[in-house]
């Protein structure tokens, strides 16, 4: 079935043109989804023309995620890249986008502090919500290595769909870490259901959003896990 992504974006309402920036450092990158596209490039102009040196990067596309990024500056939940991009050359990212899940995987991703809007205020991400996110993940890292049996996670949705990857994660965990895995394949995952189930520990190969709504390890941890 063919798929068509259509672009809609935020309109820029005037208030935000008296933003108060003097919380923010002078390098910043700016990073956000792809309804703030326009919006970005207005902050950005505000940015410099109150002396701070903006970076907007283009990202670097994951093989593993199959929506296409076309802007700089743009994240998906799949793909953070334009984030490491420019990491080591910004004192601060500057958020802008809607949902708070879309902070939590930069504040896992990244140690640079994060701001983002709330309203007409600039705020900073806090440093404790960010050390329970750490800690919630190594909690859940912890209980899928203790479990021997663990689920899968796949979706049949357009752009999701990883069973390739899903397949070759379940034969690495029989052979190297020596678990029974099984494969969740739905089109939505609901958590009340997977608790009918055996598996106390889940890997998700689907949106990354939804490791915040039921505890599961993703693709890239369990490869750290491999390494290790």
């Amino acid at each position: 079935m063919k798929t068509l992504f259509i672009k809609t974006e935020k309109k820029l309402q005037k208030q935000f043109f008296s933003l108060d920036f003097s919380p923010l450092p002078k390098k910043i990158g700016i990073l956000c989804t792809i309804q703030f596209i326009s919006f970005s490039k207005k902050i950005a102009e505000m940015l410099e023309k109150n002396s701070r040196k903006v970076f907007l990067s283009k990202p670097v596309q994951s093989k593993k995620c199959k929506q296409k990024i076309a802007y700089p500056c743009q994240i998906l939940g799949c793909d953070l890249s334009a984030a490491k991009q420019t990491e080591k050359k910004v004192d601060a990212f500057l958020f802008l986008g809607s949902g708070s899940w879309h902070l939590s995987q930069l504040a896992l991703l990244t140690s640079k502090p994060i701001f983002f809007l709330e309203g007409q205020k600039i705020k900073l991400f806090p440093k404790e919500k960010r050390k329970r996110l750490h800690s919630f993940r190594k909690g859940v890292i912890s209980k899928f290595l203790f479990s021997d049996k663990v689920g899968i996670l796949v979706s049949t949705k357009p752009g999701q769909q990883q069973l390739k990857t899903a397949l070759k994660m379940r034969k690495k965990l029989q052979k190297q870490l020596s678990k029974k895995a099984f494969l969740f394949l739905a089109d939505s995952i609901n958590k009340a259901e997977l608790e009918n189930f055996s598996p106390r520990a889940w890997l998700n190969t689907v949106c990354p959003g939804l490791c915040f709504d039921i505890p599961s390890i993703n693709p890239a941890e369990l490869e750290d896990i491999f390494k290790n």
